[in-house]
């Protein structure tokens, strides 16, 4: 017999797969690393409103009909009582008229009157509520009232200032069981054509969200404001580290306030690096218009739009074809079920164009929210989502089926001051402190997909501190 022939097909085979192996990472996982940034900073404010909204709660008791306030009008305990229950329910006007009825009866009533100070502040009355505060000062108080007075006069110079400063600070760490999204059936597919792929690694990070934003007051009669802001976050992973991200999100704008509602218009820039390496700088713009709709139920809308200019990088060598403008629509409510629970509803529609037809995609997402206030600063904050991306065009390198995922994702923040901790351990911490919060998270990500590549299972846990300043 003859020596075998050589072939010519054997580079070709490998050129190929090299081909292939090179665009499916291209095609990154539902969860795009690009996104992380934003997710995360919109999970850490929503903790923040649920942290303060958890501090201004009011003691709660047993519930008190008109007819008993009726009944007894000139019992002053059973009065404030139903105030605070007025407030617990966001009746704040109602709780005013409750407390000026009171004073009327008694007006040196120190608590009456350090209560109906507390009201006008969140009505926004700061002018009698300082007044309130600082005839307060001639009466006989205790320690604690004092400071509780001395807090909110400080909180009134500071909403009294045209130029209002607030900067947040979350440090902490994750551990993650499938950090480089393998697909959970370890198979990837070439060409339509399966290869083994690795399990997933599981890792941990260190993780780190700083932000600062600024609200100039135009001096205007409806309030009408300049804004800016800027975020920083960081990821770093121990072992993964093709998965460590580091980003800047920046935002300049104003709010339109009117009858209608509030609409602010703003410019925003984002620049993430993957692995210390650029990866993506987007340019856009985004519009808010937020209404109040009826007692207890809020309203908005969200548009942006912004070109995604993707870097080659090592870890995703050619992500350039990601390239391109991506839209975004979001209707939105949220509603207070109970005086300590409130359930949000958002809809999101987006639609991303791309160099390579195969990255281009639209995804229909809903998102659910249930925030629940539990007392002493703590509150618990629970989050699913479901959503489906589809993309315009099938990859040929990957497979001849066109890509659609379908991700579900559960997640759950419970927040608590270290001061509640310390006063629960008969402890006490200095204010400075005291208020920072300690958030721990659970997340679960479930991604099914036409394509078993980007199937997949992750879950998360987090802890994080968080300290806010306002000046």
């Amino acid at each position: 017999m003859g020596r075998p022939r050589p072939s010519c097909l054997g580079p070709a085979a490998l050129i190929f797969l090299i081909a292939a192996a090179a665009t499916a990472a291209a095609q990154t996982p539902t969860n795009r690393p690009e996104d992380r940034p934003q997710r995360e900073s919109e999970e850490a404010a929503a903790a923040a409103r649920a942290a303060a909204a958890a501090q201004n709660l009011p003691e709660g008791g047993p519930p008190i009909s008109f007819d008993q306030i009726l009944a007894a009008p000139d019992d002053l305990a059973l009065n404030y009582r139903y105030a605070l229950q007025q407030m617990r329910s966001g009746d704040l006007r109602g709780a005013a008229t409750t407390l000026e009825r009171m004073l009327l009866v008694d007006p040196n009533q120190s608590q009456i009157r350090l209560l109906y100070g507390v009201v006008l502040y969140r009505l926004d009355d700061l002018e009698e509520a300082g007044r309130e505060f600082t005839a307060l000062r001639s009466l006989p108080l205790d320690a604690e009232s004092q400071a509780e007075i001395d807090r909110y006069m400080a909180q009134i110079a500071l909403r009294q200032k045209r130029d209002r400063f607030t900067a947040t600070l979350s440090l902490g760490a994750e551990y993650t069981t499938n950090r480089d999204a393998q697909p959970r059936t370890n198979l990837r597919l070439f060409g339509d054509v399966p290869l083994q792929a690795p399990s997933g690694r599981h890792d941990v990070g260190r993780l780190a969200i700083g932000s600062i934003a600024v609200r100039h007051d135009l001096n205007t009669q409806s309030r009408d404001e300049l804004i800016g802001s800027a975020l920083v976050y960081y990821d770093d992973q121990l072992h993964v580290k093709s998965q460590g991200l580091k980003a800047v999100e920046l935002e300049a704008g104003g709010v339109i306030r009117t009858d209608l509602a509030a609409i602010t218009p703003t410019l925003i820039y984002s620049n993430v690096l993957l692995d210390n390496h650029p990866y993506l700088s987007a340019p856009g713009a985004k519009l808010l218009v937020e209404r109040k709709l009826l007692p207890g139920l809020d309203g908005f809308l969200l548009f942006s739009v912004e070109h995604q200019d993707f870097s080659a990088n090592p870890t995703g060598p050619t992500v350039t074809a990601e390239s391109g403008w991506r839209w975004n629509a979001q209707l939105g409510a949220s509603f207070g079920l109970t005086p300590t629970m409130q359930l949000g509803a958002t809809y999101r529609h987006t639609l991303k164009k791309a160099v390579a037809g195969f990255n281009a995609y639209s995804t229909n997402e809903a998102t659910l929210t249930h925030t629940w206030l539990l007392g002493e600063g703590q509150f618990l904050l629970t989050t699913a989502t479901y959503g489906i991306d589809s993309y315009a065009a099938a990859d040929p390198f990957v497979s001849a089926n066109r890509r659609e995922d379908t991700t579900i994702r559960a997640r759950t923040t419970y927040g608590v001051p270290l001061d509640t901790i310390a006063r629960t351990l008969d402890g006490a911490l200095p204010s400075e402190v005291g208020d920072i919060v300690l958030n721990l998270t659970f997340e679960a990500n479930w991604i099914n997909s036409t394509i078993t590549n980007f199937a997949y299972n992750n879950y998360r846990t987090q802890m994080l501190l968080t300290k806010r300043w306002e000046f």
